[in-house]
């Protein structure tokens, strides 16, 4: 085998192959990237951990074709180092034993292992395929994923819940357990029928890292047990997580019947000021809701308090309601344009928040006792 290619192309493909192999696998393979260059003018790089795999093809100019497999971290630490104008040139030594990097004076010589030994991978024929802009799929994951639970035991909160709803929604879905966040767009053609799925916490940031390249139309398969994404010089392969998402809806305020008005940004600062006297323990911030007004406070114990007020537009029973701060400012953060809303029933229900303007943004979040 003997290649070259600029580094610019290489190290795209080999930024996705390292954020999925294992560092430390029990099975040396899996940390290594399939290499083939056995087309004409293109190599295909592989890369798998068995849940998410990767095949994405670079241009390159191919001398002599051939396959082998290499370090992911090793290959992509090099080609990082590299100059950014580099063209390398990758060969085989004359035993097959080692993989030759040059570019320029750079020499490097890694050790390789056998191609035959690496896992197949094949992208079967899933039932439900629909195409979307990269665009919106970005849209629906970066405004629920910091949602996700980070908890091993609850396994089915792992990940971001797609389905399509009854009203002809595609709709993003991601809960902790303590905040909810729900996305949602118009259903794309050939969309109506998909299962509700799972889609992991690693697969949704590989799709996210891989779209954010890509603003073209991605072709995304389902079946209930993977999902497959086509980009446009890359496709992803991902099992999905095997499990129930939680009844959602359930936790959906029906009867917030107060609320008041709130810029966003500025509610957002407010908090992050009051929050710098909160407990590192709970981050609990009060919200002393009254006519007129809004009194933020926080308790350091034997640190200090804090409190600062805002004004909004409220006249409704007085109520105080607390909250972990950075689950409120995540909220904040995701919420677009300068007006919010949001609602609740009383000091101990789950408050809902939404702009006021389009609805296809909503989340929920649990109170806290301060």
């Amino acid at each position: 085998m003997k290649i070259s290619l600029s580094r610019s192309h290489f190290l795209k493909a080999l930024q996705h192959s390292n954020s999925i192999v294992e560092r430390r696998a029990t099975v040396p393979i899996l940390a290594n990237v399939l290499i083939d260059a056995t087309g004409d003018d293109k190599i295909t790089f592989t890369s798998t951990d068995l849940e998410i795999s990767i095949v994405e093809t670079v241009p390159a100019a191919v001398e002599s074709k051939g396959v082998t497999t290499v370090s992911a971290k090793m290959l992509y630490d090099i080609v990082r180092k590299l100059p950014g104008d580099a063209e390398i040139f990758l060969f085989l030594d004359k035993d097959q034993t080692r993989l030759v990097v040059e570019s320029g004076k750079s020499h490097f010589e890694l050790s390789v292992l056998a191609p035959d030994d690496y896992p197949s991978v094949t992208v079967a024929k899933l039932p439900s395929t629909f195409t979307v802009p990269a665009k919106t799929i970005l849209s629906l994951f970066d405004r629920t994923a910091f949602a996700m639970s980070t908890e091993e035991t609850r396994y089915y909160l792992n990940g971001i819940y797609l389905h399509a709803t009854d009203d002809g929604k595609l709709r993003a879905v991601a809960t902790d357990g303590h905040r909810m966040a729900r996305m949602q767009t118009s259903l794309p053609e050939g969309a109506e029928g998909i299962p509700g799925v799972i889609i992991s916490r690693k697969t949704v940031s590989q799709i996210q890292d891989m779209a954010s390249e890509d603003q073209q139309d991605l072709e995304i398969s389902l079946s209930e047990t993977q999902i497959s994404v086509k980009f446009q010089n890359a496709y992803l392969i991902s099992r999905l997580v095997d499990g129930q998402f939680p009844e959602y809806e359930r936790v959906v305020p029906k009867n917030a019947d107060k609320g008041f008005i709130f810029d966003p940004s500025y509610l957002a600062t407010v908090v992050d000021r009051v929050s710098t006297m909160a407990s590192d323990k709970t981050h609990g911030v009060k919200l002393s809701i009254e006519k007129n007004k809004i009194s933020f406070s926080a308790d350091g114990g034997g640190f200090g308090v804090a409190d600062e007020e805002m004004i909004v537009d409220y006249d409704s029973t007085p109520v105080s309601i607390g909250f972990n701060s950075k689950y409120l400012l995540d909220i904040t953060d995701k919420m677009n344009g300068e007006s919010s809303e949001l609602s609740f029933s009383d000091e101990a229900s789950p408050v809902m928040i939404q702009g006021e303007e389009g609805k296809e943004a909503m989340y929920v979040l649990m109170p806290m006792r301060i």
